[in-house]
């Protein structure tokens, strides 16, 4: 059974891992439709993304998911400031590169510049689909 379900606050919601594993902090997921308020790391570009992971979420428990404002998140390669973000199936943050003509999930835009895969970065959040 889930444990830890009370998350508050302005454009955060909560989410339940039940993947078997655990999610790390600063991770964009999806909804996982399997479970009930459950969540997952991405499976692709073109899937409806629900947030970012706020902390580690363990197996079976339930933790919150940043929809709104500025998160904190992590770099999957070298980004530059002010630029658009889209997520790895690993949950990470990368540069926009969806190709002409498909949709991809839009994650946001970059607040500051990443180095390398690992990094972390602030990101001003602003989901939805966009095309490339």
């Amino acid at each position: 059974m889930a444990d830890g379900r009370m998350v508050s606050g302005t454009g955060i919601v909560s989410g339940q891992n039940d993947t078997g594993s655990t999610i790390s902090a600063q991770r964009v997921v999806m909804k996982d439709a399997t479970v009930t308020e459950g969540i997952k790391l991405p499976t692709g570009i073109t899937v409806a993304c629900l947030g970012v992971t706020l902390n580690d979420i363990e197996n079976n428990f339930y933790g919150g998911v940043q929809r709104a404002g500025r998160a904190l998140c992590t770099a999957a390669a070298a980004i530059t400031a002010g630029a658009e973000l889209m997520t790895d199936t690993a949950g990470k943050v990368l540069t926009w590169s969806a190709a002409g003509g498909s949709n991809a999930f839009f994650i946001g835009t970059a607040v500051g510049a990443a180095a390398a895969d690992g990094d972390d970065i602030y990101v001003d959040l602003d989901l939805g689909f966009k095309q490339g």
